[in-house]
């Protein structure tokens, strides 16, 4: 839900005036739409995430964010300057910290990994050429 609007509102500052480009080099989209998001989810929510919530300081936090998905988040984006241009790894912060809390709100990691999937439909949808 929030990946559209938050595109939109790039998109109307003129902050994502120029598409940015994301060659799938001959990957199957199947990786793209469920394969990472899984993957991803369950490294980053169901491992990391969970395993800092078991320490009680870092489920403190402001703004519903606990320090626990602050610093998921923040792993999570600092991975994919590895893969992705500047632009898209900091296009994956503010949707983290959204997957990261419906993951602590719910303890359900389906609910993560689903609004991955739906994030990275859309981002699809924005840059492919």
């Amino acid at each position: 839900m929030v990946a559209p609007v938050f595109l939109l509102a790039g998109l109307a500052t003129g902050i994502l005036s120029d598409r940015p480009s994301f060659d799938f080099d001959g990957e199957p989209l199947v990786w793209f739409l469920i394969v990472y998001p899984v993957c991803e989810e369950v490294v980053f929510r169901g491992v990391i995430q969970r395993s800092l919530l078991g320490w009680a300081p870092m489920r403190r936090g402001m703004a519903g964010v606990s320090i626990a998905n602050l610093l998921t988040s923040l792993l999570f984006t600092g991975i994919h300057f590895w893969s992705h241009d500047v632009l898209l790894a900091l296009l994956v912060f503010l949707p983290s910290l959204i997957f990261g809390y419906c993951y602590e709100m719910t303890r359900w990691l389906t609910i993560a990994i689903g609004l991955h999937v739906w994030y990275n439909l859309i981002a699809l949808f924005w840059v492919w050429p």
